[in-house]
């Protein structure tokens, strides 16, 4: 990296400190106004609302990055444009795309290094964020809604209507069915904790029903391997936005093997992904929105336009999700298509600069 690398570079990345900062500061209160309206359910307080939006800043501060990304590069070669520097490097012979490329290796910096962050620092903290919501919300009855989640093992069907937050599971639900699709085992488990081979169901109420029969028996704990593993578990909880990449991985695959839906998993682990080279793009649309103009009455007018895009695009992103999961879209699709549509118009901008 270059002298004139590092200079753009420092300018870029302070002012997209600063934009992020501003982005994670509105988007956090409006997150608040609405986790305000869970208040009074269960023992969730003010407080409780408070801090699990506390928690969440880094997921949200990574979710934003593209945004900023955008506004932070037109604020920061604004910056440079506004003391004449552009200027100067032009007659230099800087040319715009020697420009782009110093910007775009400070994107790449800012890039790796939310990768990291949102993968040791966020998928942690949105973790226990959410463990302590629920818990709160149910009233102490910790880590499950009022039906539990549903899962499948080979020719089962598992609900567990009370996951706990230390990994073990209460009230426990198994439907066995015959090749025909009948029912032909009814088990209900008071209890399970996990062990070293899956699971061990405890205090078991075992219903066989035959052709002619209905027999039943109590048993004191059997092993049971027809569940995810207690990691897992916690997965399935969670929103798929706030899973690191592993756990996504593993998530995706756990339900492949029972045969069930991965579309949200998959959408959130393409997102994860390419959350960095989204923001990359946005650096190109910021490009011709100051290079374009490089008069200083016009700077004010670029920043506002860039924030306006940045706010939009954050706004589309996750609606063309939401619409991705509803028409079952390809994931990959699902979590590119904004970030392409923008790529496009940046380079159609960048390109009448010549």
């Amino acid at each position: 990296m270059t002298t004139l690398d590092r200079y753009v570079a420092r300018a870029i990345m302070l002012h997209l400190a600063l934009a992020l900062g501003g982005f994670v500061l509105i988007f956090s209160v409006i997150g608040l106004m609405e986790e305000l309206s869970s208040v009074g359910e269960g023992s969730y307080g003010v407080g409780d609302a408070v801090r699990f939006i506390v928690l969440r800043l880094p997921t949200e501060s990574f979710e934003l990055f593209p945004g900023a990304a955008l506004v932070g590069c037109v604020m920061g070669l604004g910056a440079l444009a506004a003391r004449g520097e552009l200027i100067a490097m032009q007659a230099c012979g800087v040319s715009y795309i020697r420009l782009a490329a110093s910007a775009l290796q400070a994107a790449a910096l800012a890039g790796v290094a939310m990768m990291l962050f949102a993968e040791l620092v966020a998928a942690p903290l949105a973790r226990s964020a959410h463990t302590q919501r629920v818990v709160a919300v149910s009233g102490g009855r910790a880590m499950a809604s009022t039906t539990g989640f549903w899962t499948r093992a080979d020719n089962s069907i598992v609900n567990v209507r009370d996951p706990q937050s230390d990994g073990t599971l209460r009230d426990i639900l198994v439907y066995e069915f015959d090749a025909d699709h009948h029912l032909r085992r009814y088990i209900h488990a008071r209890s399970g904790r996990p062990t070293a081979d899956g699971w061990r169901l405890e205090d078991l109420v075992e219903t066989a029903i035959g052709e002619a029969s209905v027999a039943r028996r109590y048993v004191a704990g059997e092993p049971w391997a027809g569940l995810p593993r207690p990691r897992d578990v916690q997965s399935l909880l969670l929103p798929a936005e706030d899973l690191a990449v592993a756990e996504l991985r593993s998530t995706i695959a756990t339900l492949r093997g029972q045969r069930l839906l991965t579309h949200r998993y998959e959408l959130a682990f393409w997102k994860r992904i390419t959350t960095p080279l989204i923001a990359l793009v946005m650096m190109v649309i910021a490009m011709p929105l100051v290079l374009s103009s490089l008069a200083r009455q016009r700077q004010g007018r670029a920043v506002v336009i860039a924030a306006l895009a940045g706010v939009g695009f954050q706004m589309f992103n996750q609606t063309f999700g939401t619409f991705a999961l509803v028409y079952q879209l390809p994931p990959l699709f699902g979590a590119t298509a904004p970030g392409l549509a923008m790529l496009l118009f940046g380079a159609w901008r960048f390109r009448r600069l010549h």
